[in-house]
């Protein structure tokens, strides 16, 4: 089986057959025509703009079945100095519209990639994906960031994106425009770019097959290079106005650092002309101006400035430059201070503070280190100075005898030195807003799903209606399953170090988790089913250990590994129209426990997805849940 669609993007228990129908990839360029005129995004193609693109047909295919039908899937391109605009066909007048269509259908993925030399697979890239919307249940279109330099993203592209699909003459189109500016730093004035696209199709009920531009069977995994081709662009016509585009060469550097800006104007005349380049500070203050006087050539004229560092100051600043009455878009810089991470270091050991507040802190300060040394030039870097910002304001105040994590309430990360290697290893809690070190909490222990880390899973719903404190573990990897033993061990020891710094109620314990997560939950209670009063599972799947990390895990469509779900409290929720853990598994497993005699509650809904709990069944949940910390 591909492992492409074996292991990251999709959890399979019907066959697959890999078929491709062009044995040799032949689109090592692809050409992308210039647009004088902006497209209208409502899916049908504009005959004017459509038919001066080149077309391209998407002929690595990848089928599940033999006998599946083969679609012509044909893709166009065109761009002007504001945005990227996609054109795809498919002949066809009818359409699917799954859950996460990006990955089940139909609907699309694309991979903007920075070219490596050699034409090697690059590790800098963004991943969108795309699916339609759906007016007849009032969905609207998902345009959003998949990956972003092979980490897991997930967040809205913006709102300027756009995708609309519609049927006309027999077949079904898809358009969709991409502004540059929310895909920086790839432009095609100042960057060469990489790009791949693969559109899925839905086939029948259950079946899905893929049209690649370029077949890459990584392009939905984390942590991986992607493969692309380049896109060769149409030299830029001259609009009847002028444009012009900002680029700096570094989007960070740190107090005293030169850089240089350059402009790119597109002109509709000749003559002398001055330039103005100017730089203001967040607040809207001009902090620098300068002016060139140029002579405009018709067509693309490109003129570099130098900004000296020497005066600007620790900060965020946007430039722009101006002519006449036109003007660039924000370019965004962000100053660095230049700090002494390993002073910072030195000074967190001697403070006299609790040591999961110590541990913490360092914690903090090992990843703000690791995230200096990999930033890109082209990053803003604007959350990193606030990080740093905020984490030696912390440490000043705990120098002053103030415990920064004492009795701390909301969402943070904390940290816990590993017994397995000394690490230093996260996890994410959420303390409620009114705790009170006069009271004992339950605590929700929860698993994320696969591609995330701890970080972001507790603040997708509120778990426990403020009732409990939650912790997320980090589980040492991204896809795990938290089967492995460390992983099991870093649940175990975040556990230790809540239960040490906040007043929990340990006989009231629940292990839950999401996707990935949920096959996580089994197999935590399965190895530790003493510590745990319940188990809360939201589109799990039983036995992924075993069809992601191979034999030696336990499957829990198996009876004799059901034997400790005899009398504890099981939570179910599952979508029947989830498409990446099927539904049919754990009705499986839901049978199986109740024949065994399992305390079991199952919500199920019929078109949720793949999702956590939805809002409608939340009341249920929470009521569930009081009755089990009773």
């Amino acid at each position: 089986m591909n492992s492409f669609l074996n292991r990251y993007s999709l959890y399979l228990s019907f066959p697959f057959f890999a078929i491709t129908t062009t044995p040799i990839f032949c689109h090592s360029q692809i050409p992308v025509n210039y647009l004088t005129q902006i497209p209208v995004i409502d899916g049908v193609p504009d005959s004017s703009i459509a038919n001066k693109l080149a077309s391209i047909n998407l002929t690595e295919i990848r089928k599940y079945e033999p006998a599946d039908p083969e679609y012509l899937v044909q893709l166009r391109m065109g761009y002007n100095i504001d945005f990227l605009y996609l054109l795809l066909d498919i002949n066809t007048d009818s359409i699917q519209f799954r859950d996460r269509a990006f990955q089940n259908g139909d609907g699309f993925h694309l991979t903007i990639a920075k070219p490596k030399s050699n034409n090697e697979p690059s590790d800098e890239f963004y991943v969108l994906r795309f699916s339609p919307d759906n007016s007849n249940k009032n969905e609207p279109a998902r345009i959003e960031k998949w990956y972003y330099n092979i980490e897991l993203d997930g967040r809205p592209l913006g709102s300027e994106a756009m995708l609309k699909t519609a049927t006309l003459n027999g077949k079904r189109y898809y358009e969709a425009l991409i502004p540059w500016k929310l895909i920086h730093p790839y432009h095609p004035l100042a960057s060469q770019i990489g790009f791949n696209f693969c559109f899925v199709k839905a086939v029948g009920e259950k079946n899905k097959d893929y049209y690649f531009l370029r077949y890459d069977p990584k392009m939905q995994s984390e942590q991986q290079r992607r493969l692309y081709s380049v896109l060769i662009f149409d030299d830029p016509a001259p609009l009847n106005k002028r444009q012009i585009f900002l680029w700096l060469n570094k989007n960070n550097c740190f107090e005293g650092d030169t850089l240089n800006a350059t402009a790119y104007i597109l002109s509709d005349t000749i003559g002398s002309f001055t330039l103005n380049i100017q730089g203001y500070s967040g607040d809207g203050e001009r902090v620098f101006f300068k002016s060139v006087t140029t002579n405009l050539q018709r067509g693309l004229n490109k003129i570099q400035v130098q900004v000296p560092g020497f005066f600007l100051a620790t900060g965020g600043y946007y430039f722009l430059a101006s002519l006449e009455s036109n003007k660039s878009n924000n370019a965004y810089l962000t100053i660095l201070p230049k700090i002494n991470l390993e002073k910072l270091n030195t000074q967190v050991s001697k403070l006299k503070i609790a040591e999961g507040s110590k541990n913490t802190l360092l914690y903090r300060i090992n990843e703000l280190k690791s995230q200096f040394l990999n930033i890109k030039d082209y990053e803003t870097a604007a959350s990193l100075r606030q990080q740093e910002l905020r984490l030696i304001q912390i440490i000043n105040e705990a120098a002053d005898g103030h415990d920064p994590y004492k009795a701390r309430t909301g969402i943070y990360q904390r940290a816990f030195i590993s017994a397995i290697d000394k690490s230093l290893r996260p996890y994410s809690i959420k303390v409620p807003i009114d705790y009170s070190l006069s009271k004992k909490y339950p605590l929700m222990v929860f698993l994320h799903g696969s591609g995330e880390d701890d970080k972001g899973i507790l603040s997708y719903m509120d778990l426990t209606a403020g009732n409990f404190i939650e912790i997320a573990p980090n589980g040492r990897g991204t896809s795990n399953c938290f089967a492995t033993e460390e992983a099991q061990t870093d649940i175990d020891e975040a556990i230790k170090d809540a239960i040490k710094n906040y007043n929990i109620d340990t006989t009231k314990i629940i292990i839950g988790g999401f996707s990935m997560g949920g096959y996580g939950a089994y197999r935590t209670f399965y190895q530790h089913p003493k510590k745990y009063k319940a188990i809360v599972v939201f589109s799990g799947h039983p036995n992924l250990a075993q069809k992601w990390l191979g034999e030696g895990f336990p499957n829990f469509l198996e009876a004799k590994n059901l034997n400790e779900f005899k009398s504890v409290p099981v939570f179910i929720y599952h979508s029947e129209n989830d498409r990446n853990c099927p539904y049919q598994l754990t009705l499986e497993l839901i049978e199986k426990l109740k024949t065994i005699g399992s305390n079991i509650a199952v919500i199920t809904t019929k078109d949720g997805g793949h999702s956590m709990l939805k809002d409608e069944f939340k009341t249920k949940y929470y009521e569930w849940l009081e009755r089990i910390i009773k």
